[in-house]
């Protein structure tokens, strides 16, 4: 029995509890996430618009996402469709927030382990980071925890000048990472360990939607999305429910990448097809941020991006999007105006299950790669908690 405690280099703090060979290979993997945040436990009884800037506290990496998809859980809930343009705007947030994501786990997180004085690199890595970030400034009037998203569209809309601005962003972004950051991870020597079964879940937002289990497709439906109490942490386990079975399905970029036609089927789900698909959706998503950014309409065309609604007595919903960890689901009630339950099913408790399976197999010496390669944000899983009552 060892312990790799603390994982280093990740989002929040856990440690993995695996068992090895005579050959220190690893056998067996229990991943403990032990720093309880309990979000789900203290939404409860909060009015449900305030939710969309609570929820973005949950992950300073990923504000965003989680923002967007308390939003669009309150839409649902309330049979609202908000503007085209809202929904550009929003998009082009969650582009932002992938690019910046992709840059800083490559640079700062995983690739150290990759590329000697890879320090040397930080400064322009830096420099492109900003500027995804200055992108979420420009449109969500914070560049962390966004002010402007709020149930029923967006309170910020651009002016020309801010458009004009964001496109200069995005072209010195894409040279970043057509030039130097693509480049370096193609070229960088990395594990081809870190393999599990081939199991692959993504809701869509920037490739087509669907779920992959040993080759097979399914279609992507929030429904079979299955919660379980992970023994010993503050995660849930996830899976993905088939024919009355469970499978323990991987997200994030290379779900993304594979489920969404933009990497072959059979790719192997490795350390180093994890970083290089990261790194490949990074290109795909910079395009898709240009073009949505062209079809933005500017304040002086497109006042007043946010839709009037009627509060529900008694209502649920549900937001679903794709932060850059992978798949992540708001589920929500409401109760005579106020939250009744709020549950969280967010990329690293999709990826819990998957880690410890990836990890089977590899060196103990290369732990800690497996587990940076699904870059875990694991203060953004621990909300779970079990009470037993004797």
């Amino acid at each position: 029995m060892a312990r790799i405690a603390p994982i280093t280099r990740v989002e929040g703090h856990a440690k993995a509890v695996v068992s090895v060979d005579a050959s220190n290979v690893i056998t067996s993997a229990e991943l403990d996430v032990m720093m309880y945040r309990g979000f789900e436990s203290f939404l409860y009884n909060t009015v449900p618009e305030d939710t969309v800037r609570l929820t973005s506290r949950i992950c300073g990496v990923c504000p965003t996402p989680h923002s967007l998809a308390s939003a669009k859980a309150w839409e649902s809930s309330r049979n609202i469709s908000i503007s085209a343009n809202a929904e550009r705007v929003r998009y082009l947030m969650e582009c932002a927030n992938l690019l910046h994501s992709a840059i800083l786990h490559w640079y700062f997180l995983a690739g150290p382990d990759f590329v000697a004085n890879i320090q040397a690199l930080w400064g322009d890595a830096t420099v492109a980071r900003q500027k995804a970030q200055k992108i979420l400034a420009l449109l969500g009037a914070k560049g962390t925890h966004s002010a402007a998203i709020i149930v029923g569209g967006h309170t910020r809309i651009p002016s020309a000048a801010t458009m004009a601005t964001i496109k200069t962003y995005l072209v010195d972004i894409e040279n970043f990472i057509n030039n130097t950051y693509v480049p370096l991870v193609q070229t960088s020597a990395m594990p081809t360990y870190g393999t599990r079964p081939a199991r692959f879940i993504s809701s869509g937002t920037y490739f087509a939607p669907g779920v992959m289990i040993d080759g097979v497709s399914y279609a992507f439906d929030p429904a079979n999305v299955v919660e379980d109490t992970h023994p010993n942490s503050y995660t849930k386990k996830v899976s993905y429910l088939v024919n009355g079975t469970k499978y323990v399905c991987e997200a994030g970029p290379l779900a993304r990448m594979i489920v969404g036609g933009q990497m072959a089927a059979n790719t192997v789900n490795s350390i180093a097809n994890r970083n290089l698909a990261r790194a490949l959706e990074a290109q795909k998503v910079v395009l898709l941020a240009k073009n949505t950014a062209d079809a933005i309409l500017t304040y002086e065309d497109a006042r007043g991006d946010v839709k009037a609604y009627t509060k529900p007595n008694a209502a649920s919903g549900i937001g679903v999007t794709e932060a850059p960890r992978g798949t992540l689901i708001h589920r929500v009630s409401e109760s005579r105006g106020y939250v009744s339950s709020y549950n969280l099913t967010v990329s690293t408790t999709f990826n819990s299950g998957a880690i410890e399976e990836a990890l089977i197999g590899a060196p103990l010496d290369g732990a800690e790669k497996v587990i940076r390669s699904f870059d875990p944000c694991f203060s953004c899983s621990a909300h779970n908690i079990e009470i037993l009552v004797r």
